[in-house]
C-alpha cells in the first residue's frame, strides 16, 4: 500500500439516489500512481455528463513515468453488509496495446479484496475479476465495450459475499468474495498505461464513463 497523499475534491457530479449526490475525488485514494506507466494529474480529467473523460498522453514531466493520465474515485465508500448493494456505469474504453482502463473496487486500507467490474488489458476483452482475502482470484472475460457494466454484492454467509457481474443488463459471472462481509471498498475509474496491458506506443488515447449509480 502506497502512502496516501491529499487528493482534490471536485464537487458534486449528479444525484444518484434520493438525498445523495456523488462527490468525485481526482487521483487515487493513495496518490497519483498505481502499477503502471501513467502519472495521474487533474488536467487529464474532463467532466462528462456526471462522469469523466480521461486522456492518457505521452509525457516526460514525471520521472519514471512515460504518460500522464486521469483517475477518480467516489468519496462515498461501497460497504458490504447485510443488504444487497450495487454500482454501475456506462464505459467507452480504449483497447490498443498498452492501454489499461478499468472500473474497479478495492478495499480501503490494506489490500484484502478487489472487484474489477470491467478491465481491459490491451485488447477488446473486458475482464471481471474478484480477489478474495485468502489471496485467490476468480476471473471472467467477455468481448464488450461502449455499454453498461455493473456489480451487485449480497451476503453469502457471515464472512463471504456473492458477487454478480453484469454487462448491458445480462448476468455474466457469479463469484464469491471471500472475507468481504463488513469491508468498505473504494470505487475507482482509471486509465492506466503499460503494466498488464503491454508496452504502449500510442501518443494518446481516451476513456470515458457516465451513467454512474451506487445503491
Amino acid at each position: 500500500m502506497k502512502s496516501i497523499i491529499p487528493a482534490i475534491i471536485v464537487g458534486l457530479a449528479f444525484s444518484v439516489m434520493p438525498g445523495r449526490a456523488t462527490s468525485w475525488v481526482i487521483g487515487y485514494p493513495w496518490g497519483p500512481t498505481h502499477n503502471g506507466s501513467a502519472y495521474m494529474v487533474s488536467s487529464q480529467c474532463q467532466p462528462n455528463a456526471g462522469g469523466y473523460i480521461f486522456t492518457a498522453q505521452k509525457s516526460t514531466a514525471h520521472s519514471g513515468y512515460s504518460y500522464i493520465s486521469g483517475t477518480c474515485y467516489d468519496s462515498k465508500a461501497f460497504t458490504v453488509n447485510s443488504g444487497t448493494h450495487g454500482v454501475q456505469a456506462y464505459i467507452a474504453a480504449p483497447t490498443m496495446t498498452g492501454a489499461w482502463p478499468a472500473f474497479w473496487l478495492t478495499t480501503e486500507g490494506a489490500w484484502t479484496g478487489e472487484m474489477d467490474v470491467a478491465e481491459w488489458k490491451g485488447n477488446g476483452n473486458a475482464t471481471q475479476n474478484t480477489y478474495s482475502s485468502n489471496g485467490t482470484w476468480q476471473t471472467s472475460s467477455h468481448s464488450a465495450n461502449h455499454t453498461y457494466f455493473k456489480v451487485v454484492v449480497s451476503p453469502k454467509n457471515s464472512t463471504d459475499a456473492t458477487v454478480q457481474y453484469y454487462i448491458n443488463g445480462s448476468l455474466t459471472a457469479t463469484h464469491t468474495g471471500g472475507g468481504f462481509m463488513g469491508k468498505s471498498f473504494w470505487i475507482i475509474f482509471d486509465l492506466q498505461t503499460g503494466g498488464s496491458s503491454g508496452t504502449p506506443t500510442f501518443t494518446s488515447c481516451q476513456m470515458s464513463f457516465n451513467g454512474y449509480s451506487q445503491w
